[in-house]
């Protein structure tokens, strides 16, 4: 009883939210780093969708991170949108890219690091 009690004081606390991620309720600069699995165009969204919110995605993105310490790491299934978006973007660079296998769809994870442009 005394080990769990101890434990227990050092749980963190977790507050989850659902927000827009093209218009986040955040100050400019107020996150270090994002962590977020963006529509694939298969379950939820479409492919023609993702064309139009992964670059205001990360423009909002960008918005909030601070530059050049500011992180962020993506999980999507839909390469050609993030290749073509991250190959135009001024805001974001790519790190690295690990392909995964999720229930036969091979999805990227995407570890960016926000670039010195300022918004």
């Amino acid at each position: 009883m005394f080990i769990y009690n101890f434990i227990s004081l050092f749980r963190p606390i977790l507050e989850i939210y659902q927000w827009d991620v093209c218009n986040l309720p955040l100050k400019k600069d107020s996150i270090n780093v994002i962590v977020t699995d963006l529509p694939f165009g298969k379950k939820s969204g479409s492919k023609l969708k993702n064309w139009d919110l992964y670059p205001k995605a990360l423009a909002e993105m960008a918005r909030v991170c601070p530059p050049l310490t500011g992180r962020a790491v993506l999980l999507t299934q839909d390469k050609k949108v993030m290749s073509k978006v991250l190959g135009g973007s001024l805001l974001w660079r790519k790190k690295l890219t690990l392909w995964i296998n999720m229930g036969g769809l091979t999805a990227g994870v995407y570890v960016l690091q926000r670039t010195s442009k300022t918004l």
